[in-house]
Protein backbone atom coordinates (compact mmCIF):
# COMPACT_ATOMS: atom_id res chain seq x y z
CA UNK A 1 0.00 0.00 0.00
CA UNK A 2 2.70 2.26 0.98
CA UNK A 3 4.65 1.93 -2.14
CA UNK A 4 1.34 2.45 -4.14
CA UNK A 5 0.78 5.58 -2.13
CA UNK A 6 3.81 6.92 -2.64
CA UNK A 7 3.16 6.35 -6.40
CA UNK A 8 0.13 8.36 -6.62
CA UNK A 9 1.95 11.52 -5.15
CA UNK A 10 4.33 11.42 -7.82
CA UNK A 11 1.77 10.86 -10.37
CA UNK A 12 0.14 13.90 -9.00
CA UNK A 13 3.16 15.95 -8.70
CA UNK A 14 3.83 14.98 -12.30
CA UNK A 15 0.57 16.00 -13.49
CA UNK A 16 1.66 19.82 -12.48
CA UNK A 17 4.46 19.29 -14.58
CA UNK A 18 2.34 18.15 -17.77
CA UNK A 19 0.21 21.37 -17.41
CA UNK A 20 3.67 23.83 -16.82
CA UNK A 21 4.90 22.48 -20.48
CA UNK A 22 1.69 22.69 -21.87
CA UNK A 23 1.82 26.24 -21.42
CA UNK A 24 5.09 26.92 -21.87
CA UNK A 25 4.43 25.35 -25.30
CA UNK A 26 1.48 27.33 -26.06
CA UNK A 27 2.94 30.69 -24.69
CA UNK A 28 6.00 29.97 -26.66
CA UNK A 29 5.94 28.05 -29.57
CA UNK A 30 2.25 28.22 -30.98
CA UNK A 31 1.89 31.59 -29.76
CA UNK A 32 5.15 32.93 -32.13
CA UNK A 33 3.90 31.01 -34.65
CA UNK A 34 0.44 32.31 -34.68
CA UNK A 35 1.65 36.11 -34.28
CA UNK A 36 4.11 35.87 -37.34
CA UNK A 37 3.27 37.28 -40.29
CA UNK A 38 1.80 34.46 -42.70
CA UNK A 39 1.81 31.58 -39.52
CA UNK A 40 -1.19 29.32 -38.72
CA UNK A 41 -3.02 29.98 -35.08
CA UNK A 42 -4.54 26.30 -35.33
CA UNK A 43 -1.86 24.78 -32.74
CA UNK A 44 -2.65 28.00 -30.56
CA UNK A 45 -6.33 28.01 -30.71
CA UNK A 46 -6.39 24.30 -30.66
CA UNK A 47 -4.04 23.62 -27.91
CA UNK A 48 -6.25 25.91 -25.86
CA UNK A 49 -9.49 24.15 -26.83
CA UNK A 50 -7.43 21.02 -25.69
CA UNK A 51 -6.88 22.56 -22.16
CA UNK A 52 -10.72 23.39 -21.47
CA UNK A 53 -11.27 19.54 -22.84
CA UNK A 54 -11.47 18.77 -19.02
CA UNK A 55 -13.47 21.33 -18.16
CA UNK A 56 -16.53 20.23 -20.96
CA UNK A 57 -15.99 16.93 -19.58
CA UNK A 58 -16.43 17.75 -16.01
CA UNK A 59 -19.14 20.62 -16.74
CA UNK A 60 -21.17 17.26 -18.10
CA UNK A 61 -20.71 15.06 -15.17
CA UNK A 62 -21.62 18.00 -13.04
CA UNK A 63 -24.68 18.13 -14.68
CA UNK A 64 -25.36 14.12 -14.55
CA UNK A 65 -24.82 14.95 -11.04
CA UNK A 66 -27.00 18.48 -10.69
CA UNK A 67 -29.61 16.63 -12.44
CA UNK A 68 -30.28 13.85 -9.76
CA UNK A 69 -29.99 16.23 -7.04
CA UNK A 70 -33.11 17.38 -5.43
CA UNK A 71 -31.20 19.77 -3.43
CA UNK A 72 -30.75 23.10 -5.69
CA UNK A 73 -27.71 24.65 -3.59
CA UNK A 74 -25.50 21.18 -4.42
CA UNK A 75 -26.65 21.21 -8.09
CA UNK A 76 -24.99 24.80 -8.29
CA UNK A 77 -21.83 23.45 -6.37
CA UNK A 78 -21.58 20.46 -8.77
CA UNK A 79 -22.07 22.49 -11.53
CA UNK A 80 -19.12 25.17 -10.87
CA UNK A 81 -17.02 22.04 -9.58
CA UNK A 82 -17.22 20.58 -13.06
CA UNK A 83 -16.36 23.96 -14.65
CA UNK A 84 -13.41 24.70 -12.56
CA UNK A 85 -11.96 20.77 -12.41
CA UNK A 86 -8.88 21.45 -13.85
CA UNK A 87 -7.99 24.08 -11.22
CA UNK A 88 -8.71 22.18 -8.47
CA UNK A 89 -8.49 18.51 -9.46
CA UNK A 90 -4.41 18.64 -9.45
CA UNK A 91 -4.27 20.14 -5.81
CA UNK A 92 -6.67 18.05 -4.31
CA UNK A 93 -4.83 14.90 -6.33
CA UNK A 94 -1.85 15.48 -4.22
CA UNK A 95 -4.07 16.10 -1.00
CA UNK A 96 -5.29 12.88 -1.60
CA UNK A 97 -1.66 11.25 -2.77
CA UNK A 98 -0.71 12.37 1.05
CA UNK A 99 -3.81 11.07 2.82
CA UNK A 100 -3.38 8.11 1.34
CA UNK A 101 0.32 7.83 2.63
CA UNK A 102 -0.95 8.75 6.01
CA UNK A 103 -3.24 5.91 5.35
CA UNK A 104 -6.50 8.35 5.80
CA UNK A 105 -8.04 7.79 2.33
CA UNK A 106 -11.46 5.79 1.32
CA UNK A 107 -10.74 3.46 -1.04
CA UNK A 108 -14.60 4.25 -2.81
CA UNK A 109 -12.96 7.68 -2.99
CA UNK A 110 -9.89 7.30 -4.19
CA UNK A 111 -11.43 5.10 -6.99
CA UNK A 112 -13.55 8.08 -8.45
CA UNK A 113 -10.77 10.48 -8.51
CA UNK A 114 -8.81 7.40 -10.85
CA UNK A 115 -11.88 7.21 -12.84
CA UNK A 116 -11.97 11.40 -13.33
CA UNK A 117 -8.10 11.45 -13.73
CA UNK A 118 -8.74 8.33 -17.12
CA UNK A 119 -11.40 11.42 -18.55
CA UNK A 120 -8.69 13.87 -18.56
CA UNK A 121 -6.74 11.85 -20.11
CA UNK A 122 -9.30 11.38 -23.29
CA UNK A 123 -10.20 14.78 -22.52
CA UNK A 124 -6.54 17.26 -22.13
CA UNK A 125 -3.71 14.71 -22.48
CA UNK A 126 -4.67 13.18 -26.09
CA UNK A 127 -6.14 15.53 -27.73
CA UNK A 128 -2.22 17.77 -26.88
CA UNK A 129 -0.05 14.50 -27.46
CA UNK A 130 -1.64 14.74 -30.74
CA UNK A 131 -1.62 18.57 -31.17
CA UNK A 132 2.35 18.46 -30.29
CA UNK A 133 2.86 15.09 -32.53
CA UNK A 134 1.46 17.23 -35.39
CA UNK A 135 3.37 20.41 -34.65
CA UNK A 136 6.91 17.96 -34.52
CA UNK A 137 5.92 16.65 -37.75
CA UNK A 138 5.53 19.13 -39.45
CA UNK A 139 8.97 20.93 -37.99
CA UNK A 140 10.49 18.23 -39.21
CA UNK A 141 12.04 17.63 -35.36
CA UNK A 142 10.46 14.39 -34.61
CA UNK A 143 12.32 12.95 -37.76
CA UNK A 144 15.33 14.78 -36.87
CA UNK A 145 15.60 13.29 -33.04
CA UNK A 146 14.24 9.90 -34.57
CA UNK A 147 17.64 10.34 -36.62
CA UNK A 148 19.40 10.91 -33.48
CA UNK A 149 18.23 8.18 -31.45
CA UNK A 150 19.11 5.34 -34.24
CA UNK A 151 22.54 7.16 -35.02
CA UNK A 152 23.14 7.91 -31.49
CA UNK A 153 24.88 11.01 -31.88
CA UNK A 154 24.84 12.62 -28.53
CA UNK A 155 25.05 16.45 -29.83
CA UNK A 156 21.97 15.75 -31.72
CA UNK A 157 20.18 14.06 -28.82
CA UNK A 158 20.56 17.20 -26.76
CA UNK A 159 19.05 19.15 -29.42
CA UNK A 160 16.14 17.26 -29.67
CA UNK A 161 15.38 18.59 -25.95
CA UNK A 162 13.00 21.28 -27.46
CA UNK A 163 10.05 23.09 -25.42
CA UNK A 164 7.13 20.24 -27.75
CA UNK A 165 9.35 17.27 -27.21
CA UNK A 166 9.23 17.71 -23.67
CA UNK A 167 5.32 18.26 -23.16
CA UNK A 168 5.18 15.55 -25.66
CA UNK A 169 7.26 13.26 -23.10
CA UNK A 170 5.06 14.83 -20.11
CA UNK A 171 1.69 13.76 -22.19
CA UNK A 172 2.38 10.48 -23.17
CA UNK A 173 3.72 9.12 -19.36
CA UNK A 174 0.27 11.36 -17.90
CA UNK A 175 -1.66 9.56 -20.88
CA UNK A 176 -0.36 6.12 -19.47
CA UNK A 177 -0.44 6.40 -16.58
CA UNK A 178 -4.13 7.91 -16.46
CA UNK A 179 -5.15 5.11 -18.04
CA UNK A 180 -3.57 2.21 -15.95
CA UNK A 181 -5.19 3.96 -13.15
CA UNK A 182 -8.47 4.90 -14.74
CA UNK A 183 -8.58 0.71 -16.00
CA UNK A 184 -7.66 -0.56 -12.38
CA UNK A 185 -10.30 1.62 -10.84
CA UNK A 186 -13.11 0.13 -13.54
CA UNK A 187 -12.50 -3.29 -12.41
CA UNK A 188 -12.93 -2.60 -8.94
CA UNK A 189 -16.00 -0.72 -9.80
CA UNK A 190 -16.89 -3.93 -11.78
CA UNK A 191 -15.71 -6.31 -8.89
CA UNK A 192 -17.89 -3.81 -6.10
CA UNK A 193 -21.15 -3.94 -8.60
CA UNK A 194 -20.73 -7.91 -8.88
CA UNK A 195 -20.67 -7.90 -5.45
CA UNK A 196 -24.00 -5.86 -4.56
CA UNK A 197 -25.89 -7.60 -7.77
CA UNK A 198 -24.88 -11.08 -5.70
CA UNK A 199 -25.81 -10.12 -1.99
CA UNK A 200 -28.82 -8.82 -3.74
CA UNK A 201 -30.16 -11.96 -5.75
CA UNK A 202 -28.80 -13.94 -2.74
CA UNK A 203 -31.48 -12.35 -0.67
CA UNK A 204 -34.24 -12.88 -3.22
CA UNK A 205 -33.84 -16.12 -3.20
CA UNK A 206 -33.34 -16.52 0.54
CA UNK A 207 -36.47 -14.23 0.94
CA UNK A 208 -38.51 -16.57 -1.60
Amino acid sequence: MGCFAWMSLGFALWNFGDMGTDVWLITTEYKEECDHEGGSCFYFYAAIAAMFGPSLLGLIGGFVLASIDDNKGDMLEDMLKGILYPFWFPFYEVYEAVMGICGNVEPEEKMLHNLLRLCESFGQAIPEAIITTMWLNQKGELKHCMDAVEGGEISSLVECGTIPIISLFFSVVSIALGVIKGLISCLELKSILMNVVENHLNVNFRTN
